[in-house]
């Protein structure tokens, strides 16, 4: 039966254009360009603060905690209900949150006080969008698919923001950057009417029916998931705190850091499509596991640089790329398992929560014993993350079943 539901898959693979380019411009919208868009765009709107409002690393640092803080909050409380009909008034509520805070940061005089309370602020209203956004990923009939298609638009998306954000930021300051901010949410709310209101009924129905379990959010598999989430988004980031610092001792200018990235950014566009290629031609609980492994071997081949450009240029440039390969999977994943899309959109929560903590042990873990410890705890969390993925794959037949009604 289920060598007959790999052969369906296969036969979806001559199509990798977006089944519903409404939809897929819908989630990307929301989980990314609104959701997350802080997230994206850390290392400028760091920079314009510390520079403009003459802020310490540690309170840029500060601010950036609450507001994921914030985005955690909402994000984790909304998850569990996000199966009923209310979705496109909740998120014209988190596009008028956005916009209205980032501008207000943009034309208001600020001090910490009042920069901390508007980005918690800013942070509910993108929790609202993030949880939307992934929860969405689930009324595909092609997870995997939509979720590639999301991660490749994120990366298109980038290629343009970050030069238009590190252009305000150097002719207006962090005004600038927050208005361009709420520039670029305003732009992706105009996807509001592609955003689906509920759970696709026919798909949850059929994932029953086939065996895949729609199951409660705090189920061995939704529990395993969360981890993984978390897991990833504190692994990932405690190098990528540091890239710059790495990149310099191995020689290299901050031009020429800025240049790699850019260069990074442009090839990353290639792991989103591997990951639409590859989830036709092998399980959903492989592709995961496989490239969660390889974005950690890139990860750590970058962070142990130790003075040698090629190795920080060549790891940092594939670890990005089976990055985005890894996380499109994930959401996928989750969607999978629950056709209901409350996990899918928990794990925005879950990996919101691991960014938040990864400063703290980032910096103990740098204080405790260099690079040398960090990569180290970074090949920990990989095993870690590859166990809790086949754990949460127990049902596996039920999983692949769910990938078969995409035909």
């Amino acid at each position: 039966m289920i060598d007959a539901f790999r052969g369906d898959t296969r036969a979806r693979s001559r199509t990798i254009l977006p089944d519903d380019w409404g939809l897929t411009f819908a989630c990307f919208a929301f989980s990314q360009a609104i959701g997350l868009i802080t997230y994206w765009t850390l290392p400028l709107f760091a920079g314009a603060l510390m520079t403009g409002l003459d802020l310490s690393a540690t309170e840029v640092g500060l601010v950036g905690t609450i507001e994921f803080s914030g985005l955690f909050l909402s994000s984790l409380m909304l998850a569990p209900h996000i199966d009923r009909g209310f979705r496109r008034k909740a998120a014209v509520l988190s596009v008028v949150i956005v916009i209205s805070v980032n501008a207000a940061c943009g034309l208001l005089p600020l001090e910490m006080t009042s920069l901390t309370v508007l980005r918690f602020i800013a942070g509910l209203g993108s929790g609202i969008a993030l949880t939307i956004g992934n929860a969405s990923i689930a009324n595909g009939r092609d997870p995997e698919k939509l979720s590639g298609h999301v991660m490749l638009l994120l990366v298109m998306f980038m290629v343009l923001l970050m030069p238009a954000i590190a252009y305000v930021s150097e002719n207006y300051g962090y005004r600038g950057v927050f208005l361009g901010l709420a520039g670029a949410v305003l732009l992706a709310s105009t996807t509001i009417p592609f955003v689906p209101q509920r759970p696709d009924a026919a798909l949850t129905v059929e994932a029953e029916q086939s065996g895949s379990r729609k199951g409660p959010l705090w189920s061995l598999a939704g529990v395993m998931l969360m981890l993984v989430a978390l897991l990833f988004g504190l692994r990932d980031t405690l190098p990528w705190l540091v890239t710059e610092q790495i990149g310099t001792e191995a020689g290299m200018s901050v031009q020429q850091i800025g240049g790699l990235l850019s260069v990074m950014y442009a090839v990353s566009a290639l792991g989103p499509v591997l990951q639409i290629f590859l989830a036709r031609r092998m399980s959903a609980r492989r592709l995961l596991a496989l490239s969660i492994a390889v974005a950690g071997g890139f990860l750590w081949m970058f962070t142990l640089a130790d003075g040698n450009v090629a190795r920080f240029s060549v790891g940092i440039v594939l670890w990005a790329t089976i990055y985005f390969m890894a996380y499109a999977q994930l959401y996928a994943f989750a969607a999978l398992v629950d056709r209901t899309g409350r996990l899918a959109s928990a794990l925005g929560g879950a990996f919101i929560a691991g960014v938040t903590i990864a400063p703290f042990i980032g910096g103990y873990v740098l204080d405790l014993g260099g690079y040398g410890v960090m990569g180290g705890v970074e090949i920990a969390l990989t095993l870690l993350m590859v166990l809790f993925t086949y754990v949460s794959a127990s049902g596996r037949a039920g999983i692949e079943k769910s990938r078969a009604l995409t035909t």
